[in-house]
């Protein structure tokens, strides 16, 4: 596809988020985008960056936001800024429905049947109206050309957009998107531990051996108990804390500091490496309480929270629940559970998984 992007020229200008002046802007959306005697709308939230772009908006670039609340322009990714920049294009962000303060019931609980209004055929139509509306309130010309990005969760709504609307983009920028709903997702883990070792063998083996540490601790009920507590994770059952800790770590690997992890844990001995994994516990964005059944259950709004609806999404539609790969050796069967720097599910040789 043809974007008059200079195929020869890649160098991007750094820009400083400082710089960067975003306008905070509403909408209002459909709640339902399939039933047409639905008038029913919510705000939804979204940004703009207007000071790139030649005014004659030839180019428009959409950041989608995905599951979390988004705060427009992220700080820690400002490529789509760069691309902005660069093309002289507008840019957009758009927060997902039910998350952040884009919410169809407004502040009303969370229940099961509010929720029913979140999936992904609404998320596209969303994005749809989305780009109808800037064109009328920018007066913004038939043949200017829409690029969505997104990465992840967003990268897979940024491809399956560009494949159900051909007539609105021009192209989709897909990073690390899963496109098929997946129920058994051991993939996940198997690129997790594959990325560990593309910092060397020896940030995989540091991995694996902290899972082997905390697994044997869990085995001690006082130990297990006395670990947790460094942790503030004393309410997580023994695999909701080995979720949790596995999660951290995969984090690192899927936003991109996967070097940074590594050299965290690089030249240590296995002490050293637990009180650094702590320390990066206690600066993560992963909250120990998320891993709970009651944290799930709790269905009252609170705009900085996104654990239940993410849950409903999976359960409806997608999948994804990442558990660790499976083998059949017996020298696997004789460990807990063998993986490549994942998740550790509890395993015993000859048995069904407990999960």
């Amino acid at each position: 596809i043809n974007l008059d992007f200079d195929r020869k020229n890649y160098s991007l200008k750094e820009i400083n988020f400082s710089d960067i002046r975003q306008q905070l802007k509403w909408l209002d959306q459909q709640v339902d985008h399939f039933d047409f005697s639905n008038k029913d709308t919510f705000g939804q939230r979204y940004w703009v960056v207007d000071q790139y772009c030649n005014k004659k908006y030839k180019r428009v670039i959409l950041q989608i936001c995905g599951e979390y609340t988004c705060v427009g322009v992220n700080p820690k990714r400002l490529f789509p800024v760069q691309l902005a920049e660069k093309y002289e294009a507008l840019y957009v962000v758009l927060e997902h429905r039910y998350y952040g303060e884009s919410q169809p019931f407004g502040q009303q609980d969370w229940t099961t049947e509010r929720l029913r209004f979140l999936t992904i055929q609404n998320a596209l139509e969303d994005m749809a109206y989305f780009i109808k509306y800037i064109n009328k309130q920018y007066e913004i010309e038939d043949d200017a050309k829409w690029v969505t990005v997104g990465g992840s969760y967003p990268g897979a709504l940024s491809a399956w957009f560009r494949y159900k609307y051909p007539h609105l983009t021009k192209g989709a920028l897909a990073s690390s998107a899963v496109v098929n709903a997946i129920l058994d997702y051991d993939k996940y883990d198997y690129q997790v531990g594959q990325s560990f070792s593309k910092s060397g063998k020896w940030c995989l083996e540091n991995v694996q051996e902290l899972y082997r540490y905390v697994e044997k601790i869990l085995t001690d009920q006082q130990q297990s108990q006395a670990f947790k507590a460094l942790f503030n994770a004393t309410g997580l059952t023994d695999q909701q804390f080995l979720l949790y800790i596995a999660d951290i770590q995969a984090g690192f690997v899927q936003t991109g500091q996967r070097s940074e992890f590594c050299l965290k844990m690089k030249d240590k001995k296995l002490e050293e490496r637990i009180k650094s994994f702590i320390t990066i516990a206690e600066k993560s964005d992963t909250k120990a309480e998320e891993f709970t059944f009651a944290f799930a259950a709790n269905t009252t709004y609170d705009p900085s929270k996104s654990q239940r609806q993410w849950l409903y999404q999976t359960c409806t539609q997608m999948g994804w629940f990442q558990t660790c790969l499976l083998y059949t050796s017996d020298a696997a069967d004789d460990l807990l559970c063998v993986d490549l720097g994942g998740r550790r599910i509890i395993k015993k040789k000859n048995s069904h998984m407990k999960i």
